[in-house]
């Protein structure tokens, strides 16, 4: 059996501008940044409570226990970022973090 590959199939439709679904469900930046504005929420976000967890209504063990690694990993790679200096990627990972939770807060609002 030979597998015939469809161009189509593979390539995104010329005309969606986010083909791969990259882009956030219309929160901008500025937006972002306006809800960081509060200082209330930046150091929040700054703090555990910025921590993205993948299942955040977790009741059963499971769930709470890939939420539990997911804080260790941040918190294993940002202590490895600072011990080894890698202030690009200390700065990544903040990032991440503070966009994160401003998008939970924007959420949250709406």
């Amino acid at each position: 059996m030979t597998y015939k590959d469809n161009p189509n199939r593979v390539d995104p439709p010329e005309d969606d501008p986010n083909p791969y679904g990259l882009e956030d469900e219309g929160v901008s930046h500025e937006q972002i940044c306006d809800t960081l504005a509060d200082p209330l929420i930046l150091w929040e976000g700054m703090s555990v409570d910025g921590v993205t967890e993948p299942y955040p209504a977790a009741t059963e063990f499971f769930y709470v226990r890939q939420n539990a690694m997911r804080l260790s990993d941040v918190e294993e790679a940002l202590l490895y970022a600072f011990a080894s200096k890698n202030y690009e990627s200390i700065g990544h990972i903040v990032f991440d973090q503070l966009e994160g939770y401003a998008k939970r807060v924007i959420d949250h609002r709406s």
